[in-house]
């Protein structure tokens, strides 16, 4: 972990079929540098949803500046799978990438 991080506000969460051994569905890492309850900088990965973990760079660009609320959630939530095109078996992880980054924009 970087040193600019260390100490920062941070969230994780994985889905998993079974149990908490089983490797995860979809799982998202994120860390937040704030103030006020404000967004000033974050780094957000999603695992399980492709070959290597997933930046969500184009939300991180998005929520600077924005509050930790439900509605920042929801806004940026889309943005999670803009563009994904989902394998024939694993269309069920577009509706679980969104809603894991929505709980980790409501943290």
């Amino acid at each position: 972990l970087p040193q600019k991080w260390a100490g920062k506000r941070f969230y994780f969460e994985k889905v998993a079929d079974r149990d908490v051994w089983d490797f995860a569905l979809v799982s998202i890492a994120a860390t937040y540098a704030e103030s006020n309850q404000q967004i000033d900088d974050c780094r957000i990965v999603c695992g399980g949803v492709a070959a290597t973990p997933y930046r969500l760079r184009t939300i991180e660009q998005a929520a600077r500046g924005l509050t930790f609320s439900d509605e920042t959630g929801d806004k940026l939530a889309p943005l999670a799978t803009d563009g994904a095109t989902p394998l024939r078996y694993n269309q069920f992880k577009i509706p679980l990438m969104q809603n894991l980054v929505r709980r980790a924009l409501r943290a």
